[in-house]
């Protein structure tokens, strides 16, 4: 039997936790502050970002609010808000220390793409629960901690960004799988890395501009419109990518099926603009 959190998201009992707190279980019991208990289903769930969708069956829930995490601003107070160590709903403040921390790993085989760290008390059972701001808005989802020996927290805690995790969570509902499965990603069809310095200077690129193919997936939409290793992408749709995180950012906003739109500079220098018809992501394919 575990514990942890969750924050209730729409009036009629839709719920979003951390994958981790939900993974293996058989029986979900969800308790409210109020001590109303309720039986959860598993609407889906998505591994690599660690989010996952628990519904409850009611009507006028109190429901949080959702804020803008690309707003947060290091030294910012926030409050955390969980059921740390089994006690009951707790609140803890602290401030943010970080608003951009990346591919963290927390534990085998575990990995965050992208957090905000903050010094908030953060405890076990406090995954999945709220990290908010002082309006009360709801601006991460409280994922993970660096302790001593799995001890407690020492000030070093990690949350999801919600703006990270609206997208997962939209598409978790759309798809409105009964049973704890990843939701079907979006996929361009390729494997990509940072540009490095030499690169980049060969093609005029500015320091941090786009990503590099390394490699083009059989029979994907990035191998029918012609992408090649080697060639940088360099935008989607008109937002520039400085990073892997960009794409893997802009990518969790889309559905399979969506179309989208490259900038890419080819290996030659010549720039060419492709659009693509986004597909799932295998299974078993890395991040």
């Amino acid at each position: 039997e575990g514990k942890g959190s969750g924050v209730i998201i729409t009036p009629d009992g839709y719920i979003i936790t951390n994958n981790h707190v939900i993974a293996g279980a058989n029986i979900i019991k969800v308790t409210l502050p109020s001590r109303q208990q309720y039986e959860g289903r598993v609407i889906g769930a998505d591994e690599d970002a660690d989010i996952a969708v628990v519904k409850i069956d009611g009507r006028n829930l109190p429901a949080a609010e959702l804020g803008d995490s690309s707003k947060l601003r290091v030294g910012e107070v926030v409050l955390a808000i969980g059921y740390p160590l089994g006690l009951g709903t707790t609140v803890t403040h602290g401030i943010i220390s970080a608003t951009d921390r990346r591919d963290l790993e927390i534990s085998e085989g575990h990995r965050l793409r992208l957090a905000v760290q903050t010094d908030a008390p953060i405890n076990r059972g406090n995954s999945g629960g709220a990290l908010a701001n002082l309006n009360g808005q709801l601006v991460g989802i409280n994922t993970a901690i660096v302790s001593e020996n799995r001890g407690g927290s020492i000030g070093i805690g990690f949350a999801i960004p919600i703006n990270a995790a609206k997208g997962v969570v939209r598409r978790i509902i759309s798809n409105s799988r009964p049973q704890p499965r990843s939701a079907e990603q979006p996929f361009i069809g390729i494997q990509y890395s940072p540009v490095d310095p030499d690169t980049a200077a060969q093609l005029n690129l500015p320091p941090g501009n786009g990503v590099q193919v390394e490699g083009v997936v059989p029979l994907t939409a990035a191998a029918q419109a012609g992408l090649a290793p080697g060639d940088i992408l360099v935008a989607i749709d008109g937002h520039a990518i400085t990073g892997t995180q960009d794409v893997r950012s802009y990518l969790g906003r889309k559905r399979v099926g969506d179309r989208v739109t490259l900038d890419v500079v080819r290996a030659n220098g010549v720039r060419a603009r492709l659009t693509i018809k986004l597909g799932p992501k295998p299974s078993g394919f890395g991040r």
